[in-house]
């Protein structure tokens, strides 16, 4: 038996069948990997801008 979905959508990457949101598998593992190359950007760039700062500066 070949069920519709209720909704679909293409951002955010989205499926709703029988009142379930239904994703893909590599949504969970994409986002946690922009966020942990979010947090080395940031603490690449502060420890830069700290160490590049000029003398005296504190």
């Amino acid at each position: 038996m070949l069920v519709y979905p209720d909704s679909t959508s293409a951002l955010p990457v989205s499926l709703v069948c029988g009142g379930r949101e239904i994703v893909p598998w590599w949504v969970n593992p994409g986002l946690l990997a922009f966020g942990v190359m979010a947090v080395a950007a940031t603490v690449t760039s502060v420890t830069l801008a700290l160490k590049n700062r000029p003398a005296g500066v504190r």
